[in-house]
């Protein structure tokens, strides 16, 4: 019932089932695209919900960032490994609310990560242009 998100979710009870679904999400490599688009649409309702003071959370966003640059810009995209449909929206989605929730110094990282694409004479920039909603 708590992840049909029908009835109110304790702070302390939405700080772990964030983490874990987090954690599940960027760190299990062979994890089924199906339940990662699952996953990723309750973390989304999970974060997005307003209180009058923030959740004691904190994230990484490196492991968010490999999850986006192996969805979006993969190489190993073959027909035997069909793309499962709106999971790169949800990734972004889930960067967009994820974070508020990012360390403090997690957007001079970010650009710094960033900046060696940002050349306007080369495709890598619309790679740079992605990864922007990190911010």
């Amino acid at each position: 019932r708590h992840l049909d998100l029908k009835r109110s979710v304790s702070p302390d009870a939405r700080v772990v089932v964030i983490k874990i679904l987090y954690s599940s999400i960027t760190d299990v490599e062979d994890l089924d695209q199906m339940l990662q688009r699952g996953f990723a649409k309750v973390l989304c309702r999970l974060l997005k919900r307003r209180e009058d003071e923030p959740l004691p959370l904190c994230l990484a966003w490196r492991p968010l960032f490999h999850l986006m640059d192996r969805l979006l810009f993969g190489k190993a995209r073959t027909p035997q490994t069909p793309l499962c449909r709106n999971l790169p929206y949800y990734a972004v989605l889930l960067a967009r609310h994820a974070r508020r929730y990012f360390d403090k110094d997690a957007n001079e990282a970010i650009m710094n990560e960033l900046r060696p694409c940002c050349c306007p004479q080369d495709m890598s920039l619309l790679r740079a242009q992605a990864f922007m909603c990190l911010l």
